[in-house]
């Protein structure tokens, strides 16, 4: 039988995600601990325990810190020093913790409210100045997800980069994309088709090879005739002259 346990510390998205698939996996959630009411909402809602942050009792399960980056570390440093604790930042080093035995749980993905992620699929990137919390934490991680990576706090701040220009850069540029269609009586489902595309190409190869467009072709005069449309929005054309640059590079190509 599953005997895995753990208190959560948050009221967020990744703290109520963690929560749903733990529940949902056999990981039992000891306590959920917060700063604000809607911690004891989201307790009432998946009928777990709740507790308020000052209330940490001295001894317990691992505790697993799901709170924004900036409030890692005053929300550790309200955890008293003999409890194990693991935050799941992909920005904030192992040593932002102070307590003796601490880890890094970090799943790489974006998480949203309306939206359940395929947790089978999604890496979970450990660390650990403890090899007894280490190997529980690949234990609580391998029940949730078929990807479980070590990763030093240096290489996940690479990682944690690399997937902001993935992932938020990206949607912000189906935002503008959105905003520019809208502009002239476009809708941005026509685009999803062509998004989806993309997304599937970059599953079987590198994004490298699966680049096209003017900028990939060397196309200046079509490059150039988009320019000229976007003279009108300054930020739209510095972006676009931006970006398109970076593939020219990228292709041994001029601007």
């Amino acid at each position: 039988m599953n005997t895995l346990r753990v208190d959560i510390v948050g009221s967020g998205r990744v703290a109520m995600h963690l929560i749903r698939v733990f529940t949902l996996k056999g990981v039992r959630i000891n306590k959920l601990y917060a700063r604000s009411k809607h911690g004891s909402v989201l307790a009432d809602t998946m009928n777990i325990s709740f507790d308020t942050i000052d209330r940490i009792p001295a001894n317990g399960p691992l505790m697993i810190i799901a709170v924004s980056d900036d409030a890692i570390p005053l929300v550790a440093s309200l955890i008293p020093p003999t409890r194990r604790v693991a935050h799941t930042s992909g920005s904030v080093s192992l040593e932002a913790l102070t307590h003796d035995i601490r880890g890094v749980f970090y799943p790489l993905q974006t998480f949203t409210l309306a939206s359940e992620p395929d947790w089978k699929k999604i890496p979970i990137c450990l660390e650990s100045n403890d090899d007894i919390l280490l190997a529980e934490l690949k234990e609580i991680a391998k029940t949730i997800s078929n990807k479980v990576v070590e990763v030093s706090s240096e290489q996940r701040q690479y990682l944690h980069i690399a997937a902001v220009m993935a992932s938020n850069f990206s949607n912000q540029m189906y935002s503008l994309a959105d905003d520019l269609l809208s502009q002239h009586g476009l809708d941005f489902e026509m685009l999803r088709p062509l998004i989806l595309e993309t997304a599937s190409k970059v599953q079987n190869m590198r994004p490298r090879d699966a680049q096209t467009g003017p900028a990939r072709r060397h196309d200046t005069h079509t490059i150039n005739r988009h320019l000229g449309y976007l003279e009108g929005n300054a930020e739209m054309h510095e972006l676009y002259e931006v970006v398109t640059r970076s593939i020219l590079r990228t292709y041994d190509g001029k601007l």
